[in-house]
């Protein structure tokens, strides 16, 4: 697959990465404590150190649904409590929400018809999915199984989002919301053509390879 995949973005070159968009789901807990490397902080000899706080299972936590491409986010949806990503609630998601922003915020990336790349979650892979991206008429990329390292929302996206809201206590969903959307406002649009561009090289690695896990998670691109 990553053979493929680099041949065509290589054949394809601009108008290859101009129609990709790439998604993903994660959870975000209205709590996250700091990683260490963010925590540290001098202490003199013979000092105890602090107690590092731990996210706790029943902790309140959203799941959030990100579609973006290299000019940036296209879509945050937040599910909402009680509700499940299903093939429904996404096939939901992608021809009203998802087409919606695309017609209002990248003009003339719907009549290109979009390549779409995500992994291989129930919902993105059931039949009524499936339908339906056909019906559109988007390019959907294959993603070999259990491959973090080859999606972009998990080796790149993912942990400088989660980043700026760690050692943050959220109240209130529109709180967490007011945090994603200040991030996504002080991200220049480098930060997504880099991270869907070191592709390339991930893909070259695992060529290289003969196809085994890329260990090293931090994007490419830095």
């Amino acid at each position: 697959m990553s053979r493929a995949l680099l041949t065509r973005a290589e054949s394809e070159g601009e108008m290859f990465w101009s129609r990709l968009v790439t998604m993903d789901e994660s959870w975000l807990p209205y709590f996250m404590p700091e990683t260490k490397m963010q925590s540290r902080i001098w202490c003199a000899r013979g000092d105890p150190s602090p107690l590092k706080a731990k996210t706790v299972p029943s902790c309140q936590k959203v799941m959030i649904s990100v579609f973006w491409d290299e000019d940036g986010l296209i879509l945050v949806d937040y599910l909402p409590k009680g509700a499940t990503i299903n093939s429904g609630y996404f096939c939901k998601l992608v021809n009203e929400d998802l087409r919606h922003q695309l017609k209002n915020r990248r003009r003339g990336k719907l009549s290109r018809k979009p390549i779409f790349q995500m992994d291989n979650a129930t919902p993105h892979t059931a039949a009524r999915t499936k339908d339906l991206l056909e019906k559109l008429g988007w390019d959907v990329l294959p993603h070999p199984p259990y491959s973090p390292d080859l999606a972009p929302s998990d080796f790149h996206l993912f942990p400088r989002l989660k980043e700026p809201l760690r050692g943050r206590r959220f109240s209130s969903l529109d709180e967490m919301k007011e945090a994603v959307e200040s991030w996504r406002q002080s991200t220049p649009k480098e930060f997504y053509q880099g991270g869907l561009r070191s592709l390339v090289s991930r893909w070259r690695k695992c060529v290289s390879s003969g196809g085994d896990y890329i260990e090293k998670l931090r994007d490419d691109s830095e």
